[in-house]
């Protein structure tokens, strides 16, 4: 999984962008959408800090401003 940690990123990344989270009606799907995207973002933290390499590490960081928009 380590090594396609840049996929998982772009995926969640995708998906931040391409839903607006506060537009969606169904509070069980909006609750199930951030929830999910938490997740996925906290285990791509693991994932690249347990890689220890340093362009991953920056990914991260990067990759952690995608919650500002929630």
């Amino acid at each position: 999984m380590i090594s396609r940690i840049d996929q998982q990123i772009r995926v969640t990344k995708f998906m931040v962008e391409c839903y607006d989270i506060l537009k969606i009606r169904d509070r069980k799907l909006r609750n199930y959408m951030v929830k999910y995207l938490a997740m996925m973002m906290t285990i791509s933290s693991v994932f690249l800090i347990k890689s220890g390499f340093r362009r991953e590490f920056r990914e991260k960081t990067s990759a952690m401003g995608l919650f500002e928009k929630l």
